[in-house]
């Protein structure tokens, strides 16, 4: 169709060789398009003259060449490609066609395709196939270049001598062990912020991952970073110190260590002035230093640097004539620790102008690509009746100068709670001057039985309030002992969990030594409740598996215990109960599992198997004291036979 829509094409044009200036045609396009009628006139004469066999063996060419080039699309190699279904040394007569395996086709359940799209399907997997032996390929051949680098290098290393050598490796492993410390702190970090339990250092590591552009800007309000030290006692700013100095070591770019000297500076700043005042001795007059500070408000880092200089000058005009310096030598002091502040804070002003300017330009761009998709629509003006109370006019924004050097004083609790607070008023504020307070109308039927049901409570409570007056001290024992009785229905509750059969109560105690307690004068001591339970099972050793069998098996042994004790009235709930083990010279077998405890309750002992413990968590050990309950589970080692 397409050629012959060509030679129609061309004999229109033909006879019009004298128009060819008006259809915009060059002498050159035209002798291009005489040639190519040629070659078709000439290729349909071919055709008609040709005989039955010729035309047979030109479409079985055209066929072939056309497999051929399927083959090379494939990936087949020179062991395939180039053989006929006549000519082929495998005495295949279906060698070029696609093979079909019916039986696999029936079980992916594609049986119901027709033949060419089954042979399309598998001519896709072919090419996929292709594809990845050329990927196979290409990891043989990285492999084989990764060889030869290593066979380079342990011909160097034979080159080098064997101090050399270790040294570098040594180097090596030190520099790849520093950056897996950075790493882990990295996810520690992360994995705090997460839980809502983060350290200083997480956030000040967060901000300056932030800066340099390693992470994305987060949800929450970045603060000026000399602000994660306000409020810290003197052990969490040397302990922030500390962890400062694994940072600087792996991470050496010029914005980092300026980063981290600032943040060190302000800590050493804290550290020494919480230090001062706890021992009244100050080496500056409080009086002093408010006059220093007041010199230093205000001023930027380029000021303060200028400061720095003449102070400095007078220092050295003044120790050599003599002069008292004590005044100079205290402002250069004071000096180092707001200077690093300042160049915090200005730091900080300039990182967050980058990002107010990156959002701005995302939004002007997010609302054009919404205005271009958007289709334009004429709306008619709507009529409607003004409301009664009327909005305030909002004032126009003036523009915002930038404000001067104030450094903050309040810790970052006390920021966060002035926020909520202001939002809060706004919020406020708003709904004030919105609805004026006032709720809407609704369309409300009560229901009778919710208004019966309120009635019926509030005449219950007028009664028990009726009972309380008249006998409050048997109404406030009811309440405790129904209080303390749901506590230790709980209690059973949690220690029955999961309790199988292999599993039975276990309940006697070991007898103690008469204990004087210390605060037996101020709280009566008592026993505090327990359930424990006591893990049986058998032991298939070599003895019992040639004596027993399942239908008689041998006896059940110990193999573990569940210690269950509660503690609901611990006077001091932030010290654990704790255990210990007394052995027992009479029976070497066993031995007494000791719990000790605070005020009210006193110790409490128990007689169990003397064996090996497994505190594999996996093996089901844990100790730990939650909700007044101390839970002690743990299982016996189970020791193999081996050769």
């Amino acid at each position: 169709m397409g050629k012959s829509s060509k030679k129609k094409s061309s004999r229109r044009r033909s006879p019009s060789s004298s128009s060819s200036s008006d259809d915009g045609l060059t002498q050159l396009e035209l002798e291009k398009m005489k040639l190519l009628e040629e070659k078709i006139r000439a290729k349909k004469n071919l055709k008609e003259c040709e005989t039955l066999e010729e035309k047979r063996n030109r479409r079985l060419q055209k066929k072939i060449n056309k497999e051929k080039r399927r083959q090379e699309r494939l990936g087949w190699g020179s062991s395939v490609s180039g053989y006929t279904n006549d000519d082929n040394p495998f005495g295949d007569e279906r060698l070029v066609e696609t093979f079909v395996w019916k039986k696999k086709m029936d079980k992916e359940g594609n049986s119901h395709l027709t033949e060419v799209e089954q042979k399309k399907l598998i001519q896709n997997r072919q090419a996929i196939n292709s594809k990845d032996l050329e990927k196979v390929k290409e990891a043989r051949m990285a492999r084989e270049y990764e060889r030869q680098i290593r066979e380079a290098d342990r011909a160097r290393e034979a080159a080098l001598g064997d101090n050399d050598i270790d040294a570098q490796r040594f180097k090596q492993w030190s520099e790849q062990e520093e950056e897996f410390h950075l790493q882990q702190a990295r996810l520690r970090s992360k994995i705090r912020i997460k839980d809502g339990r983060a350290n200083p250092i997480d956030l000040l590591a967060r901000y300056l991952e932030v800066l340099q552009g390693k992470e994305e800007v987060p949800e929450t309000e970045l603060h000026e970073p000399y602000i994660y030290t306000n409020g810290l006692e003197t052990e969490q700013l040397e302990d922030l110190i500390v962890d400062i100095e694994v940072y600087r070591k792996v991470d050496k770019s010029e914005v980092a260590q300026t980063f981290w000297d600032n943040v060190t500076t302000v800590a050493n700043d804290l550290v020494k002035s919480q230090k001062a005042s706890r021992s009244h001795r100050s080496e500056i007059n409080p009086s002093v230093k408010a006059d220093i500070l007041k010199i230093f408000k205000g001023k930027s880092v380029a000021k303060l640097d200028e400061l720095k200089e003449k102070v400095t000058l007078k220092i050295e005009q003044g120790q050599k004539t003599g002069a008292d310096i004590n005044y100079w030598e205290a402002l250069i002091k004071e000096l180092a620790g707001y200077r690093a502040k300042v160049s915090l804070q200005e730091q900080h002003k300039q990182f967050m102008k980058r990002v107010d300017a990156a959002q701005i330009e995302h939004e002007a761009e997010k609302a054009k690509k919404k205005a271009e998709k958007m289709e334009p629509v004429v709306f008619k003006e709507p009529k409607f009746t003004a409301p009664k109370y009327s909005r305030k006019e909002e004032k126009p924004k003036e523009d915002i100068k930038e404000a001067g050097i104030i450094i903050e004083q309040r810790s970052l609790e006390e920021i966060e709670a002035e926020k909520k607070r202001i939002q809060m008023e706004k919020h406020c504020q708003e709904m004030y001057e919105d609805k004026c307070y006032t709720p809407p109308l609704i369309d409300f039927v009560p229901d009778t039985e919710e208004i019966i049901k309120a009635s019926i409570e509030i005449l219950s409570l007028e009664e028990k309030r009726e009972l309380i007056r008249k006998n409050p001290a048997k109404i406030k024992a009811a309440a405790k002992t129904t209080n303390t009785s749901a506590l230790e229905d709980k209690f059973l509750q949690t220690a029955k969990q999961d309790m199988d059969q292999d599993e039975a109560e276990f309940s006697v105690e070991a007898q103690l030594e008469n204990t004087v307690y210390k605060w037996a004068d101020k709280y009566k001591p008592r026993k505090p409740k327990f359930f424990n339970r006591v893990h049986t099972g058998f032991e298939w050793n070599k003895y019992n598996q040639m004596h027993y069998d399942f239908d008689n098996p041998p006896p059940k042994i110990v193999q573990g215990y569940k210690f269950n004790i509660f503690y609901p009235d611990l006077i001091d709930k932030s010290v654990s109960p704790d255990y210990d083990l007394l052995k027992l010279e009479e029976d070497p077998e066993f031995c007494v599992l000791r719990v000790k405890s605070g005020p009210p309750y006193e110790d409490i002992a128990f007689k169990i198997v003397n064996r090996e413990w497994d505190f594999g968590n996996k093996k089901g050990f844990r100790c730990q004291f939650m909700n007044g309950m101390f839970q002690l589970w743990f299982y016996y080692k189970r020791y193999r036979y081996r050769r």
